[in-house]
């Protein structure tokens, strides 16, 4: 059990995925320091801390998506293995803070009421993100090599489901709004929504010439993606809502 234990440890110190772990833990407290130093003893802190949490949950499966196309169509770009190694850390980095941003949001911000006593647009909002939630730590417990070996194909049919997540994530985004507060969370979304649009779209329909649902799903994550920061973030930023083509409240009398 002993040379077992220490077989285990070896392997995950030669492995990427031990370090995104270490990163996914460094990231955790340095928002939580962020917030604190900003916004402690405000009630903004639980609601600037669950944003971030919101959108590193986003960006993380976004990045989850990105990697399998990515690769497909550029398998000469360095680091083909150790970034498909990467990629359960990833996921299970997204489910992580899916799960702090929902704790926050329920305990702080709503005070663990009911969800079925919650404003309708609230309980569309709750479905949606319990949905994706599910999914994601359904991810999360089966993303270890025992779980792998022992499920079969019954693996790889779960974890297809990461793109009804990302749809589910989204729609609970647009349920209730979403803010970004920085301009670098908007550019890099920007830039991973369109990277997954693109690629997904040349693989389902110049190579393959016959999308699967799966790839359906993926287009359609990007594409809400897209709007999503378009819409809610560069809105917020600049106080033009895009999709409407109006000024909201930031607008100089």
């Amino acid at each position: 059990m002993r040379e077992r234990l220490q077989t285990t440890f070896y392997h995950w110190l030669r492995g990427i995925r031990f370090y995104i772990a270490c990163l996914i833990g460094l990231v955790t407290l340095e928002a939580w320091w962020w917030a604190s130093a900003g916004y402690g003893g405000s009630v903004l802190f639980a609601t600037r801390l669950e944003e971030v949490y919101a959108w590193l949950a986003l960006g993380l499966l976004s990045l989850a998506l990105l990697i399998g196309p990515l690769y497909t169509v550029f398998p000469r770009i360095p680091g083909n293995s150790l970034m498909r190694d990467a990629r359960r850390m990833i996921g299970i980095g997204a489910g992580w803070f899916a799960s702090l941003h929902v704790t926050i949001v329920y305990a702080s911000l709503f005070k663990w009421a009911n969800p079925f006593h919650l404003p309708t647009t609230y309980q569309q909002s709750f479905l949606y993100g319990s949905g994706a939630l599910v999914i994601l730590l359904a991810m999360v417990f089966t993303s270890f090599d025992k779980a792998f070996h022992s499920m079969g194909k019954w693996w790889f049919r779960l974890h297809r489901f990461v793109y009804v997540a990302a749809i589910l994530s989204l729609l609970h985004a647009f349920t209730i709004g979403t803010h970004a507060t920085q301009w670098l969370s908007l550019i890099v979304l920007t830039a991973g929504a369109l990277l997954i649009l693109i690629l997904h779209t040349y693989l389902a329909f110049v190579r393959q010439q016959k999308p699967t649902i799966w790839q359906v799903l993926a287009i359609g994550y990007g594409t809400l993606l897209l709007i999503a920061v378009f819409n809610f973030g560069y809105g917020q930023k600049l106080g033009f809502n895009p999709i409407e083509g109006k000024y909201g409240h930031h607008e100089k009398e």
